[in-house]
């Protein structure tokens, strides 16, 4: 598994579960477009948030870039 792929599987969502407050502060939904591993969502506008592979139809926020470049703010 990639950094990437690690990052919106594991270590996301356990943040998202350890904050609660988190998404009802944010309220907004982050697409993710990762050429070289894919698509994913963030959806804190419900609950505690949400990781999801693929795309949101309606997002606020889409992200593009290379999996490298996104491994570099990692």
């Amino acid at each position: 598994m990639s950094k990437t792929q690690a990052f919106f599987n594991d270590y996301l969502p356990g943040k998202l579960s350890a904050n609660p407050d988190l998404a009802g502060k944010v309220d907004q939904i982050f697409q993710f477009e990762i050429e070289g591993a894919g698509s994913f969502s963030v959806d804190l506008t419900v609950g505690e948030g949400s990781v999801t592979a693929g795309t949101h139809d309606s997002p606020d926020c889409t992200i593009s870039c290379t999996e490298a470049v996104f491994e570099q703010t990692l």
